[in-house]
């Protein structure tokens, strides 16, 4: 083929004297570990039918099971590291079933220290915020604006929290002057409807 042809084609002519040979990678030994991880979880025997060859270990992340990591993902959130969003709005219809956490007290213990500066929907002129006590300036919400009850002393906890000194040298924000509301708030039932492809 010609050099025109090639570039048609997308291939572009190389002269036989630039190119050069691939060079062979170097071969690492075998370490302890890999030499360790070939015999397998149950001790050189072939796997199980329907069982995994790794025996569900994640070692080179974590060293610990998927089991494991589930167990304390689930205990994280129970906990109050994750707070259920739903009982923000006090719409949680799962009660004691809520895969998150109902403990607001335990959250805002767990919770970091607050940003300086005003909550950007009060002071946007917003009667209340969409984030409520999972705002990240929950301490200057104003008193009474509909918000779930903490008790006095989660507050003083975090009071003691931004006294700290930890968000120094952290800039504050400017407030906005609007907010948009938002355009796009499915309800929930709709939204598990459209998950399971029951609304096209």
């Amino acid at each position: 083929p010609t050099t025109d042809e090639l570039l048609a084609r997308g291939s572009a002519a190389v002269k036989r004297e630039f190119l050069r040979p691939l060079q062979a990678l170097p071969e690492a030994p075998p370490t302890a570990a890999t030499a360790d991880d070939t015999r397998g979880p149950n001790g050189g025997k072939a796997p199980q039918p329907g069982k995994r060859s790794d025996g569900g270990v994640d070692k080179h992340r974590t060293g610990k099971s998927r089991k494991q990591q589930k167990d304390e993902r689930t205990e994280f959130r129970k906990s109050g590291g994750e707070l259920c969003g739903s009982l923000v709005k006090g719409q949680c219809t799962y009660g004691d079933k809520c895969r998150y956490s109902h403990n607001i007290d335990a959250y805002i213990a767990a919770k970091p220290p607050d940003l300086p500066g005003p909550c950007p929907m009060f002071a946007a002129g917003k009667d209340s915020c969409t984030f409520g006590v999972m705002c990240r300036y929950f301490s200057k919400h104003p008193a009474g604006s509909g918000e779930v009850t903490v008790s006095p002393e989660a507050m003083a906890g975090l009071a003691e929290k931004n006294a700290s000194g930890a968000m120094d040298g952290v800039e504050t924000l400017p407030a906005p002057a609007s907010i948009l509301d938002e355009l796009n708030n499915f309800p929930a039932d709709l939204k598990l409807r459209l998950r399971k492809g029951q609304v096209r």
